[in-house]
């Protein structure tokens, strides 16, 4: 999206011709940079932000129509940032408006006797345009929770309610802290 992209792309487009590269893709944030995107390049993989909490890609079918197109849809995000997983005690004050929601969401998961981790990724398995799900870990003791919890086919019914939709929460480069 920056000047030169289009010279970065080429030269990635030259790459996957050769043999070098099998695939190019982008990290993405919002509609407008999947609009964009997709209607100048000609792309592989994209990566979109999607949670419990941040369901601003799911309004519509953007991302079943990149899927059906061939493009490969990897979805990261899915803790939305950890907040997700955190004790609502632990949430940072930026949230205050949003904590309403966060507190229902965990008097939910107890009731059905859910993890915050396994709510998370049941919520994205559920979605059939998902090729991946990146995560990140700190140590193989989370990576074996992930395992687990993603193998769980306990799940909630309704998430809809829980997204965020104040755009300065959703994203997590105005949060300041």
């Amino acid at each position: 999206l920056k000047p030169g992209g289009d010279k970065l792309f080429r030269a990635m487009h030259e790459l996957k011709h050769e043999g070098y590269v099998k695939k190019i893709g982008v990290s993405v944030y919002d509609r407008a940079e999947i609009e964009y995107i997709t209607k100048n390049f000609q792309l592989d993989i994209i990566q979109v932000p999607v949670s419990i909490f941040d369901q601003r890609l799911l309004s519509d079918d953007i991302l079943m129509r990149l899927h059906d197109k061939g493009i490969e849809v990897d979805v990261r995000s899915v803790f939305f940032q950890g907040i997700i997983l955190m004790d609502p005690e632990k949430v940072p004050s930026y949230f205050k408006g949003s904590m309403k929601k966060i507190i229902e969401f965990r008097k939910v998961l107890l009731k059905y006797d859910l993890t915050p981790l396994e709510a998370s990724l049941s919520f994205v398995k559920r979605l059939k345009f998902v090729s991946r799900v990146v995560v990140g870990v700190n140590n193989v003791k989370q990576l074996n929770e992930i395992f687990s919890a993603f193998s769980s086919k306990r799940c909630l019914d309704n998430y809809k309610k829980y997204a965020f939709d104040e755009i300065n929460v959703l994203n997590p480069a105005k949060w300041g802290f």
